[in-house]
């Protein structure tokens, strides 16, 4: 089926204060909002918000690389392997991943509404699989926030079974000691718990920082050290995590090599879309690794194609990492469905596409359009 129109919005504003990104946050987040049309009605959203000094693409850049696809070429894709190759057929300019990411997320999500399927089916290609429920873990904010014990605490008395923290690079290792402390007895020895150290640690560094994370029962801990040191790092006391290193392809192959990384953390936006990140999953548990699913603090469009890319995926033994952040606040009010029913899960619906509904425009900018 080909497209009968694309249109492209800028969207996005001030973050809502009470919960920080991370240590140096930006104050605001934006993005691009695609809307594709099929000839026989079908609409698609798709999310372009690449993240201040983590993608290696820009806001201008991804614009830059949507408006000029050849989009007389494009059709609907009939499923994940032919979504693969709608970029050759578009001659587009891919060095932007979260461009693709929605440019992807736009014709699946049209071609999975067209065939009347949630798009975690339409990945599958299995319109009788039924997916469960996946776990997922919450985001609670950073060790030099004032308010995320508070929030951690709040989000286990909610039925939340996982937390996330990011260490602040002023939060020594004495001090995180003293904080997963203060957090383990807020919360609970129940609750799992995770770090994130954004590759901020030397390899040395990492071993004794793991070493204090153990103490405290902490289930993993996500880019312990810089790229470079990674693909070759050891077991540490508590599994690890590669992240942001993943995103180039060279140090990706090293670091699925290296039998001490317990596991992936895909993010779309980053990867350059929903069929790099679904093959990187498979390569990685190929390779006997866990796969966690998870968001890059974009607007509801882009989290509610990482939700039902986590359906798609299952679960596995570390819940995805899929919360309604305070960044979404960002964006349009857009309820997200595969995470309002239960605070420690993922859950499926039976809604077309991405679930969202029909798109609601009135009020954002209009910055592109094309039609047949």
């Amino acid at each position: 089926m080909r497209l009968a129109s694309a249109r492209l919005f800028t969207w996005g504003g001030p973050v809502p204060g009470q919960v920080r990104l991370a240590s140096a946050a930006p104050s605001a987040r934006r993005g691009l909002l695609l809307c594709v049309e099929g000839e026989g009605g079908a609409v698609g959203l798709g999310e372009a918000a690449p993240l201040p000094q983590l993608s290696s693409d820009t806001l201008e850049q991804d614009e830059h690389a949507l408006i000029r696809l050849d989009w007389s070429s494009v059709e609907l894709p009939v499923g994940l392997a032919e979504l693969g190759g709608a970029y050759p057929r578009a001659r587009g300019d891919w060095g932007a991943p979260a461009a693709r990411f929605a440019f992807e997320t736009a014709l699946a999500s049209a071609a999975a509404s067209s065939a009347m399927l949630p798009l975690h089916r339409w990945l599958l290609a299995d319109e009788a699989h039924r997916a469960g429920p996946v776990a997922r873990s919450i985001y609670v904010g950073s060790t030099d926030d004032p308010g995320t014990l508070e929030r951690a605490e709040a989000r286990a008395r909610g039925g939340a079974t996982t937390l996330k923290i990011k260490r602040a690079r002023a939060t020594v290792r004495e001090g995180v000691d003293v904080y997963l402390g203060e957090l383990r007895a807020r919360v609970g020895p129940s609750v799992q718990v995770r770090a994130d150290e954004n590759g901020q640690l030397s390899a040395s560094e990492a071993r004794a920082m793991a070493d204090v994370y153990a103490r405290h029962g902490v289930e993993l801990v996500e880019e312990p050290c810089a790229p470079a040191e990674m693909v070759h790092l050891g077991a540490l006391a508590v599994p690890f995590f590669a992240d942001e290193c993943l995103q180039d392809p060279f140090k990706r192959t090293r670091v699925l090599a290296n039998p001490a990384v317990t596991g992936f953390v895909v993010k779309p936006t980053l990867l350059g879309g929903l069929r790099e990140a679904w093959d990187l999953a498979l390569f990685a548990r190929a390779a006997g690794k866990s796969v966690v699913v998870t968001h890059a603090f974009e607007g509801p469009v882009a989290l509610a194609a990482c939700a039902e890319l986590a359906l798609a995926l299952g679960s596995g033994p570390y819940g995805h990492g899929l919360d309604d952040h305070a960044a979404v606040a960002a964006f349009r009010a857009w309820p997200v469905p595969q995470l309002m029913g239960h605070p420690a899960r993922v859950e499926p619906t039976q809604l077309r596409g991405l679930g969202l509904g029909a798109p609601d425009l009135a009020g954002l900018e209009e910055v592109w359009r094309w039609s047949r």
